[in-house]
C-alpha cells in the first residue's frame, strides 16, 4: 500500500502516506524505514508548505537505485530491447533482425543489456504479440518463460515476466496519465485488445486477440486471406502488414484508412456495448494510427452503439510510440517485484 501510494505521488510525508493508505502513523514509519535502508526510497528534504510544527521531511520512490530489461518481440520490423529505470526511462538499447529465433533474441539482448547495467537488476520484461498464438498462459509463451529463466538465471540471476503487448501498452499508457476506464486495441500482424479498468496499476493477463468476425461480405479478389481462413476477417483489414500495404498499393490512401477505421469500429461496437466502455485507446505504428484513423473509428462506433450510460464513446491514438511495450514491460517488473499490483 505504501508503495503504491509512493508510486502515484512526486513527493509525500509520513504523514500524507498515513493518510493515503489508512495505515497508523508508526507503521508507515516502520515501513519507511525498511524502504530507506533497501535504497527504494530515499529524503528529499523538508517540506516547504508553511505548517505549524517541525517541516515534515519529504519521501520519493528512488528510480535511480535499481534498474529493469525491457524487450519487445513484438515489432515484425525487428526485435527490440532497453535496459530502463522502473519508471521506463530508457539508459541504453539493445537490437537484434526480425526472422532470428525469438528465444535466441532475447537471451542475446537480455545478456548484452545486463552486462553494462550500472545498478541491481530488478527483473527482466518481455512483451510478446497475442497474434503469434504466444499469449501469457499459452504454450509458446510458457516454453519462452522457462527457457529465459532456465538461461538467464545464471547469466544474470534476474527472473524474467513475458507478458501481453496488449496488456502492456496499457499498463504504460495508464502509467503515463491517462486514467478511468479504457479499452486498449493494439494493431500488430492482428489486432489484440487489454481492458483496463478503474485505479488499478495495469491489465495484466487480459489481453485477448480481437475475434475473427467477417467485417467485409464482398471482399475483392485481392484481399487476403486472413489465418482463419476466411477473406474479410477484420484481421486482414486492420494486420499493420497487411493494412500497409493496401495503403501503399491504393488510388485514394484516406478511403483505405477510413475503411480500416469502419471495420475496426463494427468489431468494437460489441465490446464497448456490453462493458459500457466510454474510451478506447488505439495503438500502432504512426502512418496508421493518428487522430483522423481515431475519429473514424469513433464515428462508427457512436452511431452503431447506445451505450447504457448514455455517454458518448471517446476514440484517442496511445500517447506512447514505439517505446510503449518497453516502458510498459518495465513497469510490470517494478510493480511486480516491488510488490504494486
Amino acid at each position: 500500500m505504501v508503495l503504491r501510494a509512493l508510486q502515484r505521488e512526486t513527493t509525500v510525508s509520513r504523514a500524507d502516506l498515513a493518510r493515503m493508505t489508512g495505515l497508523a502513523r508508526p507503521t508507515v514509519s516502520e515501513v519507511v524505514k525498511h524502504l530507506l535502508l533497501d535504497g527504494i526510497v530515499v529524503e528529499t528534504g523538508q517540506s516547504q508548505e508553511t505548517r505549524p510544527g517541525k517541516p515534515a521531511v519529504m519521501l520519493r520512490l528512488d528510480h535511480d537505485a535499481t534498474q529493469v530489461i525491457a524487450i519487445d518481440l513484438s515489432d515484425p520490423a525487428g526485435f527490440r530491447a532497453a535496459l530502463c529505470t522502473p519508471d521506463g526511462r530508457i539508459i541504453e538499447r539493445a537490437m537484434r533482425p526480425a526472422g532470428v529465433d525469438a528465444v535466441a533474441a532475447a537471451l542475446a539482448m537480455a545478456i548484452e543489456l545486463a552486462a553494462v547495467a550500472t545498478r541491481p537488476l530488478l527483473g527482466i520484461g518481455i512483451g510478446i504479440p497475442v497474434e503469434s498464438g504466444r499469449g501469457s498462459d499459452g504454450a509458446a509463451g510458457a516454453e519462452l518463460t522457462e527457457t529465459l529463466h532456465r538461461n538467464l538465471q545464471v547469466e544474470t540471476r534476474t527472473p524474467a515476466r513475458v507478458s501481453n503487448v496488449a496488456d502492456l501498452v496499457a499498463l504504460a499508457e495508464h502509467r503515463n496519465g491517462r486514467h478511468g476506464d479504457f479499452l486498449m486495441v493494439r494493431l500488430g500482424e492482428r489486432g489484440s485488445t487489454a481492458l483496463h479498468l478503474g485505479p488499478t496499476e495495469g491489465a495484466h493477463s487480459t489481453a485477448r486477440e480481437l475475434a475473427h468476425l467477417v467485417v467485409d461480405d464482398a471482399p475483392d479478389a485481392g484481399s487476403p486471406t486472413c489465418v482463419c481462413g476466411r477473406s474479410g476477417c477484420i484481421h486482414s483489414w486492420i494486420g499493420s502488414a497487411a493494412l500497409a500495404a493496401r495503403i501503399d498499393a491504393a488510388y485514394d490512401a484516406r478511403e483505405t484508412r477510413r475503411a480500416a477505421a469502419h471495420h475496426l469500429g463494427r468489431s468494437l461496437a460489441g465490446i464497448t456495448a456490453a462493458l459500457d466502455l466510454k474510451r478506447v485507446v488505439i495503438s500502432g505504428a504512426d502512418a496508421i494510427v493518428d487522430s483522423t484513423f481515431c475519429d473514424d473509428v469513433a464515428e462508427v462506433l457512436r452511431t452503431s452503439t447506445a451505450l447504457p450510460s448514455g455517454a458518448p464513446i471517446e476514440v484517442d491514438p496511445a500517447s506512447i510510440g514505439q517505446d510503449a511495450v518497453l516502458r510498459g514491460a518495465a513497469a510490470h517488473v517494478a510493480g511486480s517485484a516491488l510488490g504494486v499490483r
